[in-house]
């Protein structure tokens, strides 16, 4: 039967044949309008794209050959086969030009041909079958097929490799796309670093849509866009949908491929059901048939494992990316807060542990709807299956109403947890601040023992929020235990082991232990997200808080022109200055007085009251504390810039520290530290 099949003409020209062309015009559908936003580049053909080239060249010649053998031998079936070979030919061309634009297009790999090669190979194994399985077999059609599958076979493997690395782009950019599928690509990057472990520059660089600049450019693109819809006054919204606009496309694929795992999941359990019987059955079954089985297994579980990595690999990233962009909004608004906040140490929390939540959240976000629906699908097995046993699953359904309550309590600890961090926080730049004067009035135990209490709050709300981790925890490990221990005592006590026959079994258990898996992650996902949402409000309420309104008149004939102007300081009242271009100017008062307040002024820190404010210049505004990093002074003073011996010692000698370099024994190399 499956010889008959196969060797039929009608089937070899149909739908053999419109596997790998239908998938072949549906992926251009997607991919030629992204070929065409990327840049053209002038450039010689590589001898991989020229090898590619030549030998999809040849299989086109081969093809065009067989299709006037075909129609000079007047075959009774050549109507089929030339509809059938034509759209062969056409992929083919398509597949041509597709190689060509990918190539001054600066794509290094291409998984639309990489799989329409791979689906190509099948059909040309098949129609390979249907020649050799005919009565007398032509010769001529027998070498050209067999021409075309080692042609297609070649293609294959070319597009197994990418086009030569660079050095500048990261190394998966520059990955095939098998190796992409299978994480090959981090091998030679783990080699490095074990080799370079003792050197900086082993690191590579990160793709352009992970860097700060391209994320940064990408936010205040969304926030402009979302800014246009006038009827947006929830800040909230405003900025989940900000998030939205920025990484949907990435959160959807990760979704469709998390949906292709979970349909393959249950894959397994169904095939199971039908290999046992075929394999207890005491009439041998054909041949062919277990082959299709052993290979539909391996097929199956490569594909889960490449799709689960797959998952997890892109979901950690768009974590980072998000946490990138949350970090990008807060310092950007940082730069429009008034001084006086500027110094608030709970902005330090927000960057350090809020947005550490993001990432954390959005890396298991697809377990929020993949668990209930394996857990779902799981229940109605178990209860088509097994209805004596199906209502145990109830138990997992109403477990829930007791984690939604430990939930409730992990929210009130967190924010209760991150509150005291914050005072903690705050006493601490206190102390730092006036360590002077508590050492001068003997103060260290009073505000040891303030920071001590504050601390003992801290970690009082901390050891509740594990506590009800641990309950949740515990329940998630130990109820799916407890339901297949009842469910297998119930069979057994019920005496309904009639109906637990070899594929009912191992259907049960693999049920049974996606149940498990599930069941042990969600509540500990929806724990993170909780904690998330948390995070979220505290920092949509920082990122809602009104910007300083300083602005700032131009001043054409006057470098600097304050006139009747207040500001919210003591001492800065009805100030009166005019600044020429070139004028040195030099403000003297005691101690407090204002002399940094009035500069901080300047700068829009502290804001005005009344009065005109004018300004020519840009203005730099170098404060009285030091700011150095722990190196040489040589990096101090380029500060990660590429060294420039001219514009050096340009700096050194405009801001008066040759003199001062010569003094040193090894001059600029001498080492500093930021406690300077």
């Amino acid at each position: 039967e499956l010889n008959n099949l196969l060797s039929n003409t009608c089937l070899q020209n149909t739908l053999v044949t419109w596997i790998p062309v239908g998938w072949l015009l549906l992926a251009c559908v997607i991919y030629i309008p992204c070929l065409r936003r990327n840049k053209t580049i002038r450039k010689r053909l590589s001898y991989l794209t020229l090898t590619k080239l030549t030998t999809t060249s040849l299989l086109i010649s081969a093809t065009i050959t067989f299709l006037l053998y075909i129609n000079m031998m007047k075959y009774k079936d050549r109507t089929v086969i030339n509809f059938g070979k034509g759209l062969t030919l056409f992929s083919q061309v398509l597949s041509l030009v597709l190689q060509y634009v990918e190539f001054k297009k600066r794509v290094f790999t291409s998984g639309v041909n990489f799989i329409y090669w791979l689906l190509a190979i099948f059909e040309n194994i098949v129609w390979l079958f249907a020649v050799e399985k005919q009565a007398e077999p032509d010769k001529l059609e027998s070498v050209l097929v067999k021409i075309s599958l080692s042609l297609k076979c070649a293609l294959f493997l070319l597009f197994c490799f990418s086009e030569r690395r660079s050095k500048k782009l990261n190394p998966y950019e520059t990955a095939s796309f098998l190796s992409r599928l299978t994480f090959f690509w981090m091998t030679s990057v783990m080699c490095r670093g074990c080799r370079q472990r003792n050197q900086d520059n082993f690191v590579p660089n990160l793709m352009e849509n992970d860097t700060t600049s391209y994320i940064h450019l990408k936010c205040k693109a969304s926030e402009k866009t979302m800014n246009l819809f006038s009827f947006m006054k929830n800040k909230t919204q405003h900025w989940f949908l900000v998030l939205w606009s920025m990484f949907w496309k990435e959160l959807v694929l990760i979704f469709l491929i998390r949906g292709m795992y979970d349909i393959l999941v249950f894959v397994n359990p169904i095939l199971l059901f039908y290999f046992l019987p075929f394999l207890e059955s005491k009439t041998p079954g054909p041949k062919w048939l277990g082959y299709v089985f052993a290979f539909t297994f391996f097929i199956v579980n490569i594909a889960m494992s490449m799709a689960d990595q797959a998952v997890y690999w892109r979901s950690n990233r768009l974590g980072l990316n998000v946490k990138t962009a949350i970090t990008d909004a807060i310092y950007r608004k940082l730069l429009k807060k008034r001084g006086q906040l500027l110094q608030d140490v709970s902005i330090a929390n927000l960057l350090s542990v809020d947005t550490d939540m993001f990432h954390e959240c959005i890396a298991f976000l697809w377990v929020l709807w993949s668990a209930p629906l394996q857990l779902i699908i799981c229940c109605i097995i178990l209860f088509v299956n097994f209805k004596c046993v199906a209502m145990y699953c109830l138990l997992i359904f109403l477990a829930y109403a007791l984690v939604k309550y430990c939930l409730k309590k992990i929210g009130e600890c967190h924010e209760e947890f991150l509150k005291e961090k914050d005072n903690r926080r705050c006493v601490m730049k206190e102390i730092m601040d006036k360590i002077k004067v508590i050492k001068l009035q003997a103060l260290e135990s009073i505000f040891l023992k303030k920071l001590q209490d504050i601390r003992i709050k801290e970690l009082s709300f901390l050891q509740k929020r594990l506590l009800w981790d641990a309950v949740i925890a515990t329940i998630s490990e130990v109820l799916p235990f407890v339901v297949t221990l009842l469910m297998y005592m119930t069979l057994y006590f019920t005496q309904d082991t009639g109906n637990l026959s070899t594929e009912n079994f191992f259907m049960m258990y693999m049920a049974t232990s996606i149940l498990e898996t599930n069941f042990v992650m969600f509540p500990d996902v929806i724990a993170d997200c909780t904690k998330t949402f948390k995070s979220y409000e505290r920092i949509d309420q920082f990122l809602s808080s009104p910007d300083n309104d300083f602005t700032i008149d131009n001043c054409k004939d006057f470098a600097l022109v304050l006139e009747n102007a207040s500001f919210l300081a003591a001492g800065l009242q009805n100030l009166n200055l005019t600044v020429t271009p070139g004028e040195l100017i030099v403000i003297c008062g005691k101690s407090g007085s204002g002399k940094s307040a009035l500069l901080q002024s300047m700068i829009g820190c502290i804001p005005k009251t009344s009065g005109s404010f004018k300004r020519k210049l840009k203005v730099a505004y170098a404060p009285q504390q030091p700011w150095i990093m722990s190196g040489t002074i040589k990096e101090n003073i380029i500060f990660g810039k590429m060294f420039n011996d001219k514009r050096f010692s340009h700096a050194t000698k405009y801001s008066a520290l040759q003199e001062d370099l010569n003094k040193l024994k090894e001059s600029e190399e001498t080492k500093v530290t930021d406690q300077v």
